[in-house]
């Protein structure tokens, strides 16, 4: 989720503390998710960055193929 979030960020021309600006947030809370060293978002902090970004939650949980893949059961 991390590098996803990176990727759009900087494709939409923000620094780490622009988009921490926009959301409410440290600039260390933004390199931290990027880092991938705190995975959960709160739920209003995680919509606001979606709209912010252009995307969708689904796309930056899971990728691309926007579904969780789960280990082979048998």
């Amino acid at each position: 989720m991390g590098q996803r979030i990176r990727t759009l960020r900087r494709a939409k021309g923000f620094s780490q503390q622009e988009l921490a600006n926009r959301l409410g947030v440290t600039k260390a809370a933004v390199m931290h998710w990027e880092t991938g060293r705190t995975k959960n978002i709160r739920n209003r902090t995680m919509l606001e960055l979606v709209r912010i970004l252009e995307t969708d939650q689904e796309f930056l949980l899971y990728g691309p193929t926007r579904t969780r893949t789960t280990p082979n059961s048998d």
